[in-house]
């Protein structure tokens, strides 16, 4: 058989006779057809308007349940969880495609997770399936056959096998309903890209049909659709022919009501998204200008701060959540911050985390190292990889971290520069870091084995840190250790795959939240900020625990407001970003009160500014009174080095040169 290039047919008239043409030319041995738009018409309303008229029936069917929950909710969770089982679907080999089934899962436990109301399995299966067949019945209503096609086909010799073939969330027992419902019975089987997550845009659909179907055979198969790529270039890779069905008029009406309905559904969606969003400053409002005693004022404000950073909080979290359970992995929550985190994600539904709070970088990197000195790793590799993660730069404070010298003793200063060189390096006892490396990797591996119990179980790593370190160095000792682990990490960026030598390069791999890729993530990475009322440096202190209260508070504000958790966070991310860059005094006088992270201090990475000097007069400071200079660093209570570097960079650059300091 001789491929032909496809032909294009411009009208529903048309098409019969061109079809029939080709049909008695190349008498085919079996048919695949697509459905929609090709067998079966849609009305002129776009898919996402058919969404929000489908949110307003299941809105119905949640509220027999005694479940409450607002169309807007399964409208934007619909749109919401599509986007993310689409994403994980491709991440794991397959195509752009999802199935409904899923999307109704995530939908019902999002309600369950956000609501007080606890449904049985055997009450979340007859809710799906209501779900389901309020899906299936609005598209057999949004659709209606096409006639003249269908007679073509009906036409055909009976030995001819006809199998239909679709990108739809409708699975194939759901596709065969919505024929059977239009009286077409001329198919003998077909598939869905539901089914495999495999779609006609790869061509992988019509390999799977082959799979199912053995005796389909590409160069006697005729393929008929109205998408170019999908149906025409697609299935003429794999040796088929094909008929373009390409419809001007039905196109046309389609296209103005994509554009019309759009305009529609978004003045509609924005007056909720609106109603919302001024509802949640009023909140903030209150909190920031409630009045009372300073005890009651000092508290008010604190808890004004959580609500502030609640949103990122709860974006980054739900975030984990969701993939967790999509990917079929178990967070671990590592160093200080972790038992906060464990709460916070428990108070969102996703149930009690896994934590390895002994676990921190430290404790990771001389681990690490004791894995590379049985290597024969020498020294002098380790320290700029060590110096890299703790973003210093000399290599004494490295010496320390590996135990070699800690600082202020004797032998630390002694080493001074002449620690530089490679043949002093080569001079230094090591039996005492070794013995100090092995034990760290003993109580690394002993407290991994306590939190896990599936070796065939994978993991997902985060903390509330930007670059990815902590999660490469442990599945790095894991799989050093022949610890069976599949391990992937959640942070606020990634940027520790570049800290590694090429020597003892990683392999380690997997982001889900990424700020870097925002405009504002210099404002968001603020590690003496965060985690100060995150993780235990504060634990007993009182305005750790009201900003704490302020997020909880927050947390139950978010799981009543029917907004997805990205709404959420965009909603608010300016307010954030307005008081991290622009601190208020109430906010500076508050987290005052907190103990500070020095780990970073030397390495500023957002301006919090003092908007009250000119730079005049920083200047007459570092030349007249460096006392006051130093002290105007640490002003109004920040207590880091950093607070105005980059508004006051050079005279900054210029005493640090000067009085020969790395940092504060």
């Amino acid at each position: 058989m001789v491929l032909n290039t496809h032909k294009i047919v411009y009208s529903s008239y048309m098409h019969t006779y061109f079809l029939q043409k080709k049909l008695e030319k190349l008498q085919p041995k079996s048919l695949t057809v697509d459905i929609f738009d090709t067998i079966l018409l849609r009305t002129w309303a776009p898919e996402q308007w058919r969404f929000f008229i489908l949110a307003k029936a299941m809105q119905t069917e949640f509220a027999r349940a005694n479940i409450p929950v607002t169309r807007y909710f399964i409208y934007t969770h619909r749109n919401e969880f599509t986007r993310l089982l689409r994403d994980t679907n491709i991440q794991a080999g397959h195509d752009h495609e999802t199935t409904h089934t899923k999307i109704f899962k995530l939908i019902i436990g999002e309600v369950v997770r956000r609501s007080s109301v606890k449904l049985s399995k055997k009450q979340v299966e007859i809710l799906l399936k209501c779900l389901t067949q309020i899906e299936l019945k609005f598209e057999i209503s949004q659709l209606k056959p096409n006639k003249s096609l269908l007679k073509a086909l009906k036409a055909l010799p009976k030995k001819t096998k006809v199998y239909f073939v679709s990108d739809m969330y409708l699975e194939t027992p759901q596709l065969k309903k919505l024929l059977k419902a239009h009286s077409i019975d001329i198919f003998s089987d077909g598939i869905s890209s539901a089914d495999h997550l495999h779609g006609k845009s790869s061509g992988r659909s019509f390999e799977r049909l082959q799979d199912k179907h053995l005796q389909i055979d590409f160069s006697t198969n005729l393929h008929i659709g109205d998408n170019r790529i999908s149906d025409a270039t697609n299935p003429k890779r794999l040796g088929m022919q094909t008929f373009w069905l390409y419809l001007p008029l039905h196109r046309s009406k389609l296209f103005i009501g994509k554009y019309l309905f759009k305009i529609m559904l978004k003045l509609r969606v924005r007056q909720i998204y609106s109603e919302q969003q001024d509802r949640f400053s009023e909140k903030l409002e209150e909190l920031e200008y409630q009045e009372g005693t300073n005890a009651q004022a000092s508290t008010l404000e604190a808890q004004g701060i959580g609500w502030i950073f609640a949103p990122a909080v709860i974006y980054y979290l739900h975030s984990l959540g969701l993939t967790s359970n999509l990917k079929e992995s178990v967070p671990i929550f590592v160093t200080g911050e972790s038992e906060v985190f464990s709460d916070l994600y428990n108070q969102l539904g996703f149930g009690t985390a896994k934590t390895l709070p002994s676990l921190n970088r430290t404790s990771l990197i001389r681990a690490y190292v004791a894995i590379l000195d049985k290597k024969n790793v020498q020294l002098e590799t380790m320290l700029p990889f060590v110096k890299k993660i703790l973003r210093r730069k000399n290599k004494l404070n490295a010496l320390a971290t590996l135990g070699i010298a800690k600082p202020g003793s004797n032998y630390y200063f002694l080493l001074g520069k002449k620690s530089q060189s490679t043949s002093a390096l080569k001079e230094i006892d090591l039996t005492a870091a070794r013995k100090l490396w092995q034990t760290e990797l003993k109580n690394t591996l002993k407290q991994w084995q306590k939190v896990t119990n599936k070796k065939s179980q994978s993991y997902i790593i985060t903390d509330i840190g930007w670059n990815d370190t902590v999660q490469i160095l442990l599945s790095e000792i894991l799989a050093e250790s022949n610890v069976a682990s599949q391990l992937s990490g959640v942070y606020l960026g990634r940027t520790g795959t570049n800290i590694f030598d090429q020597r003892i390069i990683t392999a380690s791999e997997g982001v889900i939240f990424n700020s870097l890729n925002d405009d504002n993530a210099l404002y968001l990475y603020q590690p003496e900020v965060w985690e100060s009322f995150l993780n235990r440096d504060n634990k007993n202190n009182p305005t750790r625990k009201h900003i704490l209260d302020g997020i909880k508070a927050c947390i139950e504000y978010f799981n009543r407001s029917g907004l997805t958790a990205e709404e959420f966070y965009f909603q608010n991310e300016q307010k954030l970003i307005e008081e991290l860059q622009f601190p208020s005094k109430h906010m500076i006088s508050t987290l005052a009160k907190l103990d500070f992270d020095y780990g970073t201090q030397d390495e500023p990475i957002c301006p919090m500014i003092n908007t009250h000097s000119s730079t005049l007069k920083v200047w007459k400071m570092l030349l007249l009174d460096r006392n006051a200079f130093k002290s105007f660093y640490f002003h109004q209570g920040w207590k880091w080095g950093a607070a105005t570097y980059y508004h006051f960079r050079l005279p900054y650059r210029l005493w640090r040169f000067k009085t020969k300091k790395p940092s504060f």
